[in-house]
């Protein structure tokens, strides 16, 4: 897996967000839910076929993929992971999905199982990209264990066969000729490219599908996912609901002084207030009853605010109270959001190639399935090599280890 994105990331489009506080989560689920009413939330190019026709000789396309010539099958298991031999199975990433498919595309791949040119065309964008990427630090893991490897893209770690599909004809030609490049571009040895090229191979092996044998995982998981989005909206539509209440409330005594002693209902909140207390003023009381506008004095607040025979003596004494227990009230309600569990969003499930598989293969009678087979004839090999990554060369062997073969 090249990438993937976090939770809070893919799932944002389609949830409510947090009233109180703005949301964290960015743009994958926005259709779905409803918005913050009150509150703002906050490959690598395919190389041109390289000249040197004599390193890596070009199959037959028309015969590459053709499937009465192979035995394997979709969905059946090859023999288990060995120090010469490394299973990788294909995932897309969100940001190639992104980079083909809008998300009503995305949508309605996943509702419909339609396999579309423009997701065939992420795939492959993708799995050129990928074999730039896994394929240097594998000449190194073997070339410096001096054994022969084989790189098998479209297994998974269990020895499945989870396959690669596609509508079209592999450009498998411009796939092996890319090998010298990137050798080129990110492997230093004493052999030359054209050297170390002639010692790898790459088979395209075209896999039968038997429908019968697989799952329809997808149609669960979409399932699985609208009803927990659906579940999750109609709980954080009753906190919003008890938020946008709240705020309310809290603007209401939040604002000048001037503006809620002249609120009649305020007003005989206040006086209520007085009343209950334990030394309320007469005075304030009858002024307050009276039906006139209530001008206040903010040039002497600062004896006002002493004086339990003024006005404001009495108002600031009211807010603060009814403002701290506002705030009590919004600790409690926040105990109250929902929380979303973790789920694929649709993006996610594309994501997953191997979960598709069933639908693709029950709605697209042109669809094809294969995987890749990179031979590495390394043994005996006596250079040492080492691969550029993420800004810097590295160098790795295979070995044998308690839990299987590993590069280290």
């Amino acid at each position: 897996m090249l990438g993937t994105s976090t939770q809070e990331d893919e799932l944002e489009p389609y949830i409510q967000e947090d009233e109180l506080e703005p949301s964290k989560q960015e743009e994958e689920l926005e259709p779905y839910i409803q918005e913050d009413e009150l509150e703002p939330s906050k490959q690598e190019d395919v190389i041109e076929p390289s000249k040197q026709e004599d390193v890596i000789e070009p199959s037959k396309q028309e015969d590459e993929l053709e499937p009465s010539k192979q035995e394997d099958v979709l969905g059946t298991y090859i023999h288990e992971e060995e120090l010469g031999i490394e299973f990788k199975e294909l995932y897309l990433t969100s940001d190639n999905i992104r980079e083909f498919l809008n998300r009503t595309e995305i949508f309605n791949i996943i509702k419909t199982g339609t396999f579309t040119e423009k997701f065939d065309n992420a795939i492959y964008d993708l799995l050129s990209s990928y074999i730039t990427k896994i394929l240097p630090k594998y000449i190194s893991c073997f070339g410096n264990a001096q054994i022969n490897g084989v790189i098998y893209i479209g297994v998974n770690d269990f020895a499945e066969i989870t396959g690669i599909p596609t509508l079209n004809k592999i450009d498998t030609d411009k796939i092996k000729y890319n090998v010298i490049d990137i050798i080129r571009n990110n492997i230093n040895s004493e052999l030359t490219p054209e050297e170390l090229a002639t010692k790898i191979s790459v088979e395209f092996i075209p896999l039968q599908c038997n429908i019968d044998i697989l799952h329809n995982d997808t149609e669960k998981k979409l399932k699985y996912f609208s009803r927990k989005i659906l579940q999750y909206n109609d709980q954080m539509d009753k906190y919003n609901t008890k938020t946008q209440l709240w705020l309310i409330k809290y603007r209401r005594y939040s604002q000048k002084l001037i503006k809620i002693i002249n609120i009649p209902s305020i007003k005989k909140e206040l006086i209520s207030y007085i009343k209950n207390s334990t030394n309320p003023s007469s005075i304030i009381i009858q002024l307050l009853e009276e039906d006139e506008y209530i001008n206040i004095d903010l040039e002497n607040i600062q004896n006002d605010r002493l004086n339990k025979d003024t006005v404001f003596y009495w108002l600031t004494l009211f807010r603060d109270k009814k403002l701290k227990k506002l705030q009590k009230v919004k600790k409690q309600i926040k105990k109250t959001k929902p929380i979303l569990s973790k789920i694929q969003c649709p993006t996610q499930i594309l994501c997953d190639l191997s979960g598709l598989r069933y639908m693709f293969i029950k709605n697209n009678v042109n669809i094809k399935y294969y995987y890749i087979k990179i031979s590495l004839n390394l043994a005996g090999m006596k250079s040492h090599i080492s691969f550029f990554q993420n800004n810097q060369w590295k160098s790795r062997t295979r070995i044998m280890n308690d839990d299987g073969p590993s590069c280290i």
